[in-house]
């Protein structure tokens, strides 16, 4: 690689004066030994040498320097990992986020989709028995307990067959008195009722029939 132009004039410019002062110091020993022909001068021996040594230094060429060398090219086949990095960075991506559950949190589970239901799907409501008009005549007020004044409630339970008979019946409040328990229960094994149903189909059930006994009148 060539020296710069400056470089080159500075390093010429030193170079003659470094001979130009050897050659005076050789011109001045040159004089000396000539006035002075018995004594050997000792010190030219050395000066030459010395200015010998100079002048190879400063003449001597600069040590190379050593060439650039340029940096590897990639190819297209070779990729520098952080340039691709930075390359990608901006790119939107996608990822999965897993979440952690650190407390131990029970996890909720999906809520299955409602189901359609129609009309038709739904179970058919229960209607009790109801009484037939006119198949219900309240029992009679015995004479007896009319004529003494004797009065009294009598709570009774029913039990009605699917076809709406009397199966059973039975006291769970008395009136006090025999007789008026007696005439209620008579009544009610006599009583029809419409029967207990669930849609179309009829049901067995239980009913509860109050009585009251008061002032000569019955009401149930």
């Amino acid at each position: 690689m060539p020296l710069p132009i400056k470089l080159r004039t500075a390093f010429a410019a030193s170079t003659t004066i470094h001979i130009v002062g050897g050659v005076a110091v050789i011109a001045g020993i040159a004089y000396w030994s000539a006035q002075n022909p018995q004594t050997k001068a000792p010190v030219v021996e050395f000066a030459v040498a010395q200015m010998s040594t100079q002048v190879e230094e400063i003449i001597a060429p600069p040590s190379e320097v050593a060439p650039h060398t340029p940096e590897p090219q990639l190819t297209e086949t070779e990729a520098d990992p952080k340039f691709e990095f930075e390359k990608t960075i901006d790119e939107p991506f996608e990822f999965e986020f897993e979440p952690e559950n650190p407390k131990g949190l029970p996890q909720l589970e999906e809520t299955p989709p409602l189901k359609t239901i129609t009309p038709e799907a739904l179970p058919a409501p229960f209607i009790k028995a109801q009484r037939k008009p006119g198949a219900c005549k309240p029992p009679t007020y015995p004479k007896r307990a009319a004529a003494r004044g004797w009065e009294g409630l009598v709570i009774i339970e029913v039990e009605i067959s699917a076809t709406g008979a009397v199966k059973g019946a039975r006291i769970t409040t008395s009136s006090g008195h025999d007789i008026l328990d007696t005439a209620a229960l008579k009544a009610i094994f006599a009583w029809v009722f419409t029967p207990a149903h669930r849609g179309k189909i009829t049901e067995a059930a239980t009913q509860v029939i109050r009585i009251r006994f008061e002032a000569g009148k019955v009401s149930a």
